[in-house]
């Protein structure tokens, strides 16, 4: 399952355990102030995917507003972790 934060990924609780999670999300944002301290539900794909038993990553998109639509994403990157999770399934 890949693709940018979003409703979407709650499907992943159809998802056979184990199942590989990528979102575009940027992490680091929600763990520099003014965010830290403050109730926020942006961990909440994280927290379901580990419930679900899959293994979770994130890419920080650049350019990336919750307000506005649009993102970059390093090919580099998600190649790496498909790299990554290819090499534990040999």
């Amino acid at each position: 399952i890949i693709g940018p934060h979003g409703g979407a990924f709650s499907n992943m609780v159809f998802a056979k355990p184990g199942t590989v999670v990528v979102e575009f999300i940027p992490m680091y944002k929600f763990s520099t102030k003014p965010h830290a301290g403050k109730r926020t539900s942006t961990y909440c794909y994280y927290g379901l995917s580990q419930a679900c038993g899959h293994r979770y990553w994130f890419v920080d998109p650049e350019n990336f507003d919750f307000n506005r639509g649009g993102m970059v994403v390093r090919v580099e990157d998600v190649l790496h972790i498909v790299d990554d999770t290819l090499k534990r399934l040999r």
